[in-house]
């Protein structure tokens, strides 16, 4: 098996990425599930109150916030062998 991976990586989110209606684009799901609203005034929201860029929104701002862990392991070879014991049956004569 050969593992290939980072350990301690962060990655800055941009673009779609990380704003809700970038480009005219549509909301993500995470985006609107965990985001910071009236009814959820968490102030550990994973995302910020739902705001359109065209509004001048103070979420395009760059921070710390958008950096997110990006480690990863993967596995970039897998070799699965079966062993099996092949029983031939003895011929009489």
């Amino acid at each position: 098996m050969l593992l290939q991976g980072l350990g301690g990586y962060q990655k800055q989110m941009g673009s779609y990425m990380a704003f809700a209606f970038y480009n005219s684009g549509n909301i993500q799901k995470w985006q609107a599930d965990n985001a910071w609203t009236e009814a959820n005034p968490n102030p550990n929201a994973k995302y910020p109150k739902l705001t359109s860029l065209s509004m001048g929104s103070e979420n395009v701002q760059t921070s710390s916030f958008w950096t997110r862990n990006a480690s990863f392991l993967r596995i970039k070879n897998l070799q699965l062998v079966t062993l099996y014991q092949k029983i031939l049956p003895k011929k009489s004569k």
